[in-house]
C-alpha cells in the first residue's frame, strides 16, 4: 500500500485559502462593481438625454477654456460636447450621487438599529413616506446636474434644467425604496 500525506492517509479533501484575495473581493468587489454599473447607467442616461438637447444647437467657436485645469478636456474646434466631456461629467456626477444616496440612506434607514435579529437595517419610516421623501435626492441630483451641465457642458439654462431633471429622475436611488422591504 502506497502511503501519501502526513500520517499515511490518502488526501481526499482540498482546502482552499480564502485569504486576503477573497476578503478584498467581498469587501471592495461589490461596491466597485456597483460603482461601475452606476457610472455606466449615468453615462447612458446623459448620452441619450443630450442627443435631442444638442441637436438644434448652433455650432460656434467654443469659449476659451484655457482657465480650466489641465486635466479637464478642452472642447473640440466646433464647440460640440466631446466624449471626454461626457466621461468627466459622468465621473463627477457619480461621485456626487454617492453623497446624495448616502444622505438619503441615513435619513430613511437606521443601519445601527438594535432590533429584530432578522432585520439588518431597520426603516425609520414607512414605505409611503419613503416614497414621498424621494423628493430630497431627486432635488439634490437635479440641482447638481443643472449646475454641472450649465458650467461644465456650457448648455443654455433651459436645456441644463431639462438635463438636470431627466438625470435626477432616472438616476435617483429608487431601489432603496423598493428592494429592502424585510417587514
Amino acid at each position: 500500500m502506497k502511503r501519501s500525506g502526513a500520517r499515511g492517509f490518502k488526501r481526499t479533501v482540498k482546502l482552499y485559502d480564502f485569504g486576503a484575495g477573497g476578503m478584498f473581493t467581498l469587501v471592495l468587489g461589490i461596491p466597485v462593481l456597483g460603482s461601475i454599473i452606476d457610472g455606466i447607467w449615468n453615462y447612458l442616461v446623459l448620452s441619450l438625454t443630450l442627443r435631442p438637447l444638442t441637436k438644434g444647437m448652433p455650432v460656434t467657436d467654443p469659449p476659451a477654456r484655457s482657465d480650466l485645469p489641465y486635466w479637464l478636456p478642452k472642447s473640440d474646434s466646433n464647440g460640440e460636447i466631446t466624449r471626454e466631456d461626457k466621461v468627466i461629467y459622468t465621473i463627477i456626477i457619480t461621485l456626487i450621487g454617492f453623497i446624495v444616496d448616502a444622505i438619503y440612506v441615513f435619513m430613511i434607514w437606521d443601519p445601527f438599529a438594535e432590533g429584530q435579529d432578522d432585520i439588518w437595517w431597520q426603516s425609520r419610516i414607512d414605505a409611503g413616506l419613503q416614497f414621498f421623501l424621494m423628493i430630497v435626492p431627486i432635488s439634490l441630483l437635479a440641482f447638481c446636474n443643472y449646475g454641472l451641465a450649465s458650467r461644465f457642458l456650457e448648455l443654455p439654462q433651459n436645456k441644463a434644467w431639462i438635463l438636470g431633471i431627466v438625470m435626477a429622475l432616472f438616476t435617483a436611488p429608487w431601489l432603496l425604496v423598493i428592494v429592502p422591504r424585510y417587514h
